[in-house]
């Protein structure tokens, strides 16, 4: 094994006579809940060889916006857990980036989920910078961005941010976020009724009054905002700031399916995370799994708060706010726990299980519980 590490290295193009040895790349590096998404593009991509064995690989793609514009598209980044360190996926993303841009292509993006600051740092040395939905709007126009988000997949992926080379990045306001978030959310739990409860289940839809779109605004500013104060309290224990990153853009698509087929939430909150790029998650476990706990328990409470305002029959404001409280935080809290895996690593889940299983495993029995009984 020592000397097939240590042997010569071949950065090349991706041939047909790799795909096996690139299938069970993919299947090493990825959780199963990536790994049988691996798929190649017309675009092909770059592979590593050391001693002639795959041990890295990139798969590319080239998207047509509706106005003409070329986007190249990493979309996979892989490396053998056994050659990690070695700086191969760097190589692959500085080969790939010059490879799209010798293909004409005018701006060239990948995207990354948030907490997965290995993949980021690698495209943040390499020169890409992570962009806001308001500069994608701005640089590609609201179609095109829409095109691209749905194109890429990045639209059904929660808590991903999208990066772009020789880009700035500007990130503006985060009040801006969560206000958009706040309202982003309210209108999609306002479809179920709608529909009634979805177009994939059976039911009578009714009109929406403005005291229950009122109710959830108030419901999901309510959850989302004490959720943000657990983790603020913890960050001001350790004294290190964080800063709010809304997941707009990302995961939308996912997001609007549920509601529309089966009337019910998948909120998507944001999150917060250390100030700028280059950091690395590892580094922050102690805070963000402490901040994941604090916020937990916190929103537990707003929903047992929740289920108590729902039976309020003499006031029926307040019985509304409980409903909404019940209808967006019991999902809230469900993949603030239970689901730690990818692609909903954005979530606290990841946080509580890298940091503290029996605390993990607690809180997600307690979530499980609530979501069926409350």
């Amino acid at each position: 094994m020592t000397e097939s590490i240590t042997g010569p290295q071949e950065v090349r193009e991706l041939k047909k006579a790799d795909y096996k040895a690139l299938v069970a790349l993919a299947k090493i590096s990825f959780p199963v809940t990536q790994s049988r998404f691996v798929v190649t593009d017309d675009a092909g991509g770059l592979v590593v060889t050391i001693n002639g064995k795959l041990v890295a690989a990139s798969l590319l793609r080239i998207i047509y916006l509706p106005s003409g514009r070329k986007i190249g598209f990493v979309a996979w980044l892989m490396t053998h857990p056994e050659y990690r360190g070695r700086r191969l996926a760097q190589k692959l993303v500085e080969a790939s980036t010059a490879l799209l841009h010798a293909q004409q292509c005018d701006d060239i993006a990948t995207d990354v989920e948030g907490y997965n600051t290995g993949s980021a740092n690698v495209f943040y040395r390499s020169g890409y910078q992570r962009i806001s939905m308001w500069q994608q709007l701005s640089r590609w126009n609201p179609i095109d961005s829409m095109w691209l988000w749905i194109r890429t997949g990045f639209a059904l992926d929660p808590g991903h941010f999208l990066w772009v080379a020789n880009a700035v990045s500007e990130q503006g306001s985060s009040w801006r976020g969560r206000f958009s978030v706040v309202v982003f959310n309210t209108l999609l739990v306002v479809l179920a009724p709608l529909l009634g409860g979805g177009i994939l289940l059976s039911g009578s839809s009714s009109v929406v009054s403005v005291q229950t779109i009122v109710a959830f605004f108030v419901g999901v500013s309510s959850l989302l905002a004490i959720r943000e104060m657990g983790t603020r309290l913890v960050s001001g224990f350790h004294k290190q700031p964080l800063e709010y990153r809304a997941w707009l853009g990302g995961g939308w698509g996912i997001s609007l399916l549920i509601a529309i087929g089966f009337g019910a939430a998948f909120p998507l909150p944001g999150n917060l995370y250390p100030p700028g790029d280059g950091w690395s998650t590892r580094n922050f476990r102690t805070l963000l799994g402490q901040g994941a706990i604090v916020s937990t328990l916190f929103v537990t409470c707003l929903i047992i708060l929740g289920s108590l305002l729902s039976e309020a029959g003499s006031n029926e404001f307040l019985a509304a706010i409980g409903f909404a409280l019940l209808f967006v935080g019991k999902p809230l809290l469900i993949f603030d726990t239970l689901v730690a895996v990818t692609p909903f690593e954005g979530f606290n889940g990841r946080h509580l299980r890298d940091y503290n299983r029996p605390i993990w495993l607690m809180l997600s029995a307690i979530a499980v519980t609530i979501f069926i009984g409350a």
